[in-house]
């Protein structure tokens, strides 16, 4: 994965990564536990500290491409992107409320908003990956 502009080290252990990207939630005043460049998710995610989830359509997994071994559970519903009203409920039958859990989408909004959700369901873990999976050319997972 492409080097970004911030101070992102994926070689760190995964409880400094996680401290990382908590210390990025709070400085952002986000309402969910922080936020993780692509190259510091896929480090957790190979190490078993983390699950990535992907938030997009399943025709964006098709058409775009997905992250292997990731679990799916769409944010929006296509064609019309509304909301699924089923998302806590499908998050639940593929990650457990106590895990890392690092929401993907292809431009890191429905993340956030997927995030935000389940944060405010009392998920205590809940971590948008940023830049997304498509990015804009020099970041995002794709890179």
């Amino acid at each position: 994965m492409s080097e970004n502009l911030f101070d992102s080290n994926p070689l760190l252990d995964s409880v400094a990564i996680l401290a990382r990207a908590r210390e990025r939630g709070q400085a952002d005043h986000l309402p969910y536990a922080g936020c993780l460049f692509p190259d510091e998710a896929w480090a957790l995610f190979q190490r078993g500290d983390a699950v990535i989830v992907d938030v997009r359509t399943l025709g964006e997994l098709q058409d775009v491409g997905a992250v292997p071994k990731a679990p799916h559970a769409a944010w929006a519903l296509a064609p019309a992107m509304t909301r699924n009203p089923h998302f806590v409920e499908d998050l639940s039958k593929v990650v457990q409320l106590t895990d890392n859990v690092l929401f993907l989408c292809r431009s890191a909004r429905r993340s956030d908003f997927a995030a935000q959700a389940v944060s405010k369901e009392g998920w205590p873990n809940a971590f948008n990956i940023l830049e997304g999976f498509e990015g804009t050319g020099a970041d995002g997972w794709l890179s």
